[in-house]
């Protein structure tokens, strides 16, 4: 093993011509070398001009098996570095070690995205700030875990304003680990986070979504966390993330479909929406295709104003695809000030504005659920019409334990609906905290049962 130090050099418009060659600067290689370079460190140096034809590695390309240590400063300067079409990446890193960047002056006129990971990868990366990466698509402006890689983690990295359309990072085939990680826009023009297919292992702990924006494109439902795995192999965990003034079409803060029940914990999501512009998009959905519960625990949602068809003031969707009975329970959840304003009528005594920190129910595809509320708090939530917490529209059984209720308003707006006062429905604007409807179909035949213990 050796080490290989490039100090002070400049390499300008160097190229690797085919279209299966990889690196335009600079190759490591071959693949799982008996005598690897143990350390190959880039310092001072200008990458002007250079095209690897692949896409693959403009800069650099690590192949398949490496161990070296990949050691990268904030004093060298990568300068439009692409190919033709303006795909592909600046790095792309197939090795199994640590990579040690601290992000270089870094700007490319055609859009190419600063790192992948490929074939047999197995990465760290740490303590990276990276600003102002874009790729042409949105296809990972940032970073791109592609085809065929095995592991990545991406721990206490800073994304600042990487990208004006699709998302910061892609997750296409590897098991993934972004950890106290944070996505943070201060500019008018904003992307989503992450963009996560893979069927491996994820994990999303510790990380900040601030100002985040999926209104680039119209008809965008992908919320700044997307995750939807076509297959999954296990079960994916986000866990202790904040959701901060996000923006954006339908599913503004996350998107999750997937088939198997994923741990959802400590997550909080706060000022979405406004009184004078309240969110008419779902802030998120959890979208099951078959499973039958989903737990989410120790949640908070805050100062948050929607007026979308269904969730009340949280504008949360959580569904599932299972014909059997599904099962939904908040665990020790808190939501605070949130408020579901009313803009609509929809027909047969239903409209918007009902839960001021959450509705369930009504809708179809939606009724069927067991639905339990575990040690949660409600504390100053309201809204225009009942519910001042929470509207239940669900046909079985609700069980609302250890759970506490404080200065939650209904009927805040009750008379600003389209319907005269006197031809509003009966009970409009009722229930302060809850507000309970399991006969909204007028079948006449709910099947619930409704307790409170120890609330």
């Amino acid at each position: 093993m050796y080490p290989l130090h490039i100090s002070g050099c400049t390499f300008e418009d160097n190229k690797a011509t085919e279209s299966d060659q990889n690196g335009g600067a600079i190759y490591l290689g071959p693949k799982n070398p008996v005598n690897p370079i143990e350390i190959c460190e880039i310092t001072g140096s200008t990458f002007i001009g250079n095209s690897a034809a692949s896409g693959k590695g403009h800069i650099l390309f690590v192949d398949s098996g490496l161990t070296t240590d990949l050691i990268i400063d904030s004093s060298n300067t990568f300068t439009n570095n692409n190919n033709d079409s303006g795909s592909g990446s600046a790095i792309y890193f197939n090795g199994k070690s640590a990579l040690h960047i601290t992000f270089p002056i870094f700007s490319d006129e055609k859009l190419s995205r600063f790192i992948e990971f490929g074939e047999d990868c197995e990465a760290t990366l740490e303590d990276v700030a990276f600003t102002g990466c874009q790729e042409k698509d949105g296809d990972g402006n940032a970073v791109k875990i592609g085809l065929n890689s095995k592991s990545v983690t991406l721990r206490s990295c800073t994304f600042t304003n990487c990208g004006t359309k699709g998302y910061v990072v892609s997750d296409v085939d590897g098991a993934s680990i972004f950890e106290d990680c944070s996505f943070v826009f201060d500019v008018q023009t904003a992307c989503c986070a992450l963009d996560i297919t893979t069927n491996k292992a994820v994990t999303v702990v510790g990380c900040t979504f601030n100002k985040n924006n999926n209104g680039y494109d119209a008809s965008s439902k992908h919320g700044t966390l997307y995750y939807h795995p076509e297959n999954p192999t296990t079960k994916a965990t986000f866990t202790s993330c904040s959701f901060i003034q996000c923006s954006g079409n339908t599913n503004i803060a996350f998107s999750i479909r997937t088939s198997i029940e994923p741990e959802f914990s400590f997550i909080t999501v706060n000022n979405t929406g406004s009184e004078d512009s309240p969110s008419t998009n779902y802030i998120g959905e959890v979208y099951l295709t078959s499973e039958t519960s989903f737990n989410p625990e120790f949640c908070s949602i805050n100062n948050n104003v929607a007026s979308t068809d269904f969730g009340g003031g949280c504008a949360i969707l959580v569904k599932s695809e299972s014909d059997s009975e599904f099962s939904l329970t908040y665990r020790s959840c808190q939501w605070t000030n949130n408020y579901a304003v009313y803009s609509k009528d929809v027909g047969n005594n239903r409209y918007n504005g009902v839960g001021g920190a959450y509705q369930h129910g009504f809708d179809s595809s939606s009724t069927n659920v067991l639905l339990e509320f575990n040690n949660c708090t409600f504390l100053d939530n309201k809204s225009d019409r009942e519910g001042g917490a929470l509207a239940i529209q669900v046909v079985k059984n609700v069980l609302i334990t250890k759970c506490y209720f404080k200065g939650n308003r209904a009927g805040v707006k009750v008379q600003s609906s389209s319907l005269n006062l006197l031809d509003l429905p009966r009970g409009a604007g009722y229930g302060g905290a809850l507000y309970i409807d399991p006969d909204f179909s007028q079948n006449g035949k709910p099947q619930m049962q409704f307790h409170i213990e120890e609330s």
